[in-house]
């Protein structure tokens, strides 16, 4: 199965509440890991698997920290009134 388009713009993201955001990357993770130990699993589904594992290792803790970030930031925005 291979899609007709596929939309890759950030922007499209940037409001999606971290929570949605991390919560999606951590099925994605239990996608990859069902494919991974499925009775199905061949080379293909295997090497797909576990790149996206890497993938989702890499970037979901990046996802939480600017998650964390900004909303240290917006605790900071709202303490004095002041932005920093």
């Amino acid at each position: 199965v291979v899609p007709a388009v596929v939309v890759l713009d950030g922007a499209l993201c940037r409001h999606t509440p971290a929570w949605l955001f991390l919560s999606t990357g951590v099925r994605a993770v239990d996608h990859a890991v069902e494919t991974y130990c499925g009775l199905d699993a061949n080379a293909y589904t295997d090497g797909a698997a576990l790149h996206a594992l890497r993938l989702l290792g890499e970037g979901l803790p990046r996802v939480f920290l600017a998650a964390a970030t900004a909303a240290q930031n917006d605790d900071d925005d709202d303490d004095d009134g002041v932005a920093a």
